[in-house]
């Protein structure tokens, strides 16, 4: 499993799981960070911004990057309603030099009532290596203007932010949500959050059995979706999100369903197709409903054992899909595909039937191998492939 390097570098290690050869290799992560100067002029421009009614201490504003250790530190912040600045909540950012498997590195902190009352955070958010909290409930916030981080959090049960609407993070490629290295954390509650730009994490959070965040409609102009390594994760569904460029769902042994029924575009950039998509190693993944998907990028299915059904009603135009070792699939059909570049089709031992009777135009190869009860593929339109077959 790959392993994120300590949170405070929001750096995603190279490498995507198993070391054997793989039929398609996929870009490493590089999660994005803020630099020192992105830090300060977030935090100016929302000061100029909110004075002087906004930073006003009797109307509830706090002004500054606040480090909360102690119960002390906490007490410092406590009623606060807009905090200027960024809020760091255990040794996860504010000390990057600490050893995360180190227990004197983490705080007691136990809960944070003293932020019953707080809206919105200008700048980031970090909530790591807390050894006491049990759960983190702040149901009044509304607005996080950097990056939302939970990690290394050992007791935390539960997370819950459910006026929170949106999670701006920063321009350009840089993570907006990170939910790493919580192992007995068991539920995520984003009940109004509709806008997360920019990069959305979800790793390695043994506990966790489901990921619902079907109010997002919007990822930013280059979302990246990444979920893997929870170990308990048994159904993910983002049936608001319309458009997305990248999707990886890997290495969640127990996930049996993925629903992303309101994608149209996965992958597409609207001149040309740049993303990706890669679900693999999903041991238990019965279901793939992308069935109002319409523009696809590049997208292999691989290692997913039990994959009975997915489902593609709509998809019209796609640059490569690639279905290796899904042992459960007895039939492929893309009833309106019409324009594809590769297909990459391998070692589907229980695969039947391939119909493609809409498509009209392959401009690179269809590669089928390795599938001994295939009897049948359909091409009834094909008047063009630029490959071979």
């Amino acid at each position: 499993m790959r392993q994120l390097l300590p949170l405070w570098s929001l750096i995603v290690a190279t490498g995507c799981g198993s070391t054997e050869e793989q039929p398609m290799t996929m870009p490493a992560i590089d999660w994005g960070t803020t630099t020192e100067t992105e830090e300060t002029d977030q935090t100016e421009t929302d000061q100029s911004e909110t004075d002087p009614s906004g930073t006003d201490p009797s109307d509830g504003g706090c002004v500054g990057n606040f480090i909360v250790l102690t119960e002390s530190d906490l007490a410092e912040v406590e009623g606060c309603k807009i905090i200027v600045g960024s809020l760091d909540i255990g040794y996860g950012n504010a000390a990057p030099h600490l050893d995360a498997n180190d227990q004197r590195n983490f705080t007691s902190l136990t809960n944070l009532d003293a932020l019953s009352d707080l809206t919105e955070v200008t700048g980031d958010l970090f909530i790591g290596q807390n050894g006491e909290l049990t759960s983190v409930s702040l149901d009044k916030l509304t607005r996080v203007g950097g990056i939302l981080v939970s990690a290394y959090n050992t007791k935390l049960e539960s997370f819950s932010f459910d006026s929170l609407v949106s999670i701006e993070g920063f321009t350009g490629m840089a993570v907006s949500l990170v939910v790493y290295e919580n192992p007995v954390l068991t539920s995520i509650s984003f009940e109004k959050l509709s806008n997360c730009a920019g990069r959305f994490g979800i790793a390695n959070n043994q506990s966790l059995q489901t990921i619902a965040l079907d109010n997002i409609s919007s990822l930013g102009d280059y979302g990246w979706l990444e979920i893997y390594g929870n170990e308990s994760l048994q159904d993910v569904s983002f049936n608001g999100v319309t458009n997305m460029q990248v999707l990886m769902i890997e290495a969640n042994p127990a996930l049996e369903s993925v629903s992303f029924s309101g994608l149209t575009n996965l992958g597409y950039t609207g001149e040309e197709y740049g993303g990706f998509a890669m679900i693999a190693n999903n041991n238990a993944l019965t279901v793939i409903d992308m069935s109002n998907l319409t523009h696809l990028g590049q997208a292999m299915f691989d290692e997913n054992a039990a994959l009975m059904s997915v489902s593609f009603d709509k998809l019209t135009t796609a640059q490569m899909i690639g279905f290796r070792k899904t042992q459960a699939l007895k039939s492929l059909e893309f009833d309106s595909l019409t324009t594809a570049g590769r297909f990459v089709i391998y070692d589907n031992h229980e695969l039947t039937s391939i119909s493609l009777d809409a498509l009209t135009e392959i401009y690179d190869t269809i590669a089928i191998a390795g599938n001994p009860a295939l009897t049948t593929v359909s091409l009834e339109s094909l008047t063009h492939i630029g490959g071979d077959i």
